[in-house]
């Protein structure tokens, strides 16, 4: 298996540092870092294009941290193109899931990279994090993107 390297810009210190994603050991078919911090919930906005046969929109992440530190998150993605990745208040996805906020403020851009270390797995999408979180922390995460070639929808002609 090929190693892929990624050298994320520590928000703390402004360090370099080595990164290659791991499978968790739960899971051999997944890159998301799930042992570390995990989904509570999420919400998608799509706006749907037939004509130009793609999804585009956001996906809002209410995350919580299950060990005792984490600096990054680790989503599987496969052929979208992300446009931007924020941090924004605690508890958007469950919030706009229930429509109780119209618009989520973002609170900070993060920084990304989508890198493909194993084809036959997929791909992963690294997000870095504001600063390190610890057990029990809340964070909430929205992914911009659109679909390209995507393998996994399937687009009927009018017929």
């Amino acid at each position: 298996m090929k190693s892929a390297v990624l050298l994320l810009a520590s928000l703390v210190g402004a360090l370099q540092v080595e990164f290659i994603p791991v499978q968790p050991a739960c899971d051999n078919s997944t890159f998301g870092n799930v042992e570390q911090i995990a989904t509570e919930h999420f919400h998608v906005d799509w706006e749907v294009s037939f004509s130009e046969e793609l999804v585009k929109g956001s996906v809002f992440h209410d995350l919580v941290v299950v060990s005792k530190e984490v600096t990054f998150v680790q989503f599987d993605v496969k052929d979208i193109s992300v446009s931007g990745v924020w941090q924004v208040t605690p508890g958007s996805a469950l919030a706009t899931g229930k429509r109780q906020i119209p618009r989520v403020p973002k609170i900070a851009p993060l920084q990304y990279q989508i890198l493909t270390p194993n084809p036959n797995v997929g791909s992963v999408l690294v997000v870095a994090l504001e600063k390190a979180l610890t057990f029990g922390d809340i964070v909430s995460i929205e992914i911009e993107y659109e679909t390209h070639g995507t393998t996994s929808l399937s687009w009927m002609k009018k017929e």
